[in-house]
């Protein structure tokens, strides 16, 4: 906790040193996207513009206007606005525009379908997200884990998050971002997880994302876990409300016997619902079932759920 709070305090300072805007309304486009879209060329957001509700929409010539406002092309990597929040609790996708700030709170429950109050393990996450520029994004967490009816309440770990799409959008493939967290565990060795972020468009108001994982500890038996996770979704109201599906599988083995036995798996699969009341406010819940399982034990059914609330300053 102790070595997060210089940073905490400096990314806080930079944040209210940056400019403020008066008006919360729509902006007009700077003079520059237009002169950047009659180059067809990709043109870049007005620096000052942080939220991506108020950034102007980019207009690339040969290519139509989009129908829905959250499929337009916004900000320094001409991403879709849609983009610019998170739209699945487990899948991440690219990265946030420049100078976006969020802050989230998390809850994450995981019980046997047979028990869900008694042998229930409840995980709280606090979250600040900030857009770095140059395809840089930082997310710095604090997590508190309660274990079982009556378990102990306590503070489990920190983790820092960070994020880098190879390319604007539209420009490679599914848009791969690359992802690296470190996490401290209290009273445990420290993890480090990688991901490979993917996601695009597969056709208007239809959205998909998909994310590879290798996470390893830092000690200890040196267990690596493995998980492919991924989702679908599609526009109800545009920038109002989005329903899909949401999926994970996975296991975790360890020294001695890499590759071979798993001495934890999980295979999950359940609906999503992404809720944005107003432009700065976003609510994501989903909710899986499957089977979970240790090797040798056999499989028991298990649930997970997500709710996920966030603001954009």
């Amino acid at each position: 906790m102790q070595r997060l709070v210089p940073a905490l305090v400096i990314l806080n300072l930079l944040w209210i040193a940056q400019p403020a805007h008066a008006d919360s309304g729509a902006l007009p486009a700077p003079a520059h996207l237009a002169e950047a879209a009659a180059r067809d060329a990709t043109p870049v957001a007005d620096d000052g513009v942080s939220q991506p509700w108020r950034m102007p929409p980019i207009q690339v010539k040969g290519k139509p206007a989009p129908e829905l406002r959250e499929e337009e092309a916004i900000g320094d990597y001409a991403q879709p606005r849609w983009t610019a929040n998170r739209r699945f609790p487990n899948t991440r996708i690219y990265v946030v525009p420049k100078g976006k700030a969020t802050v989230e709170y998390w809850q994450r429950v995981n019980a046997p379908l047979g028990d869900l109050v008694r042998s229930r393990g409840i995980q709280s996450y606090y979250e600040l997200e900030l857009g770095l520029g140059h395809r840089v994004q930082l997310d710095l967490y604090l997590t508190t884990e309660q274990k079982g009816w009556k378990g102990d309440f306590g503070l489990k770990k920190e983790k820092l998050e960070l994020r880098y799409a190879l390319a604007d959008w539209g420009k490679l493939w599914g848009n791969p971002t690359l992802y690296l967290e470190w996490s401290r565990v209290h009273g445990d060795t420290d993890f480090c997880e990688g991901k490979i972020l993917l996601g695009d468009q597969l056709a208007p108001s239809w959205h998909w994302g998909l994310n590879l994982a290798f996470e390893t500890s830092l000690g200890g038996d040196w267990t690596h876990e493995f998980v492919l996770s991924g989702g679908i979704s599609k526009t109800i109201t545009d920038e109002g409300l989005s329903i899909g599906l949401e999926g994970k599988t996975g296991g975790i083995d360890k020294k001695g016997s890499r590759f071979k036995n798993f001495i934890e798996q999980a295979h999950l699969v359940g609906p999503s619902i992404a809720f944005y009341p107003v432009p700065a406010m976003h609510v994501l819940a989903t909710v899986l079932v499957g089977v979970q399982g240790e090797a040798g034990h056999g499989y028991e059914s298990a649930l997970e759920s997500w709710l996920i609330g966030g603001w954009t300053f």
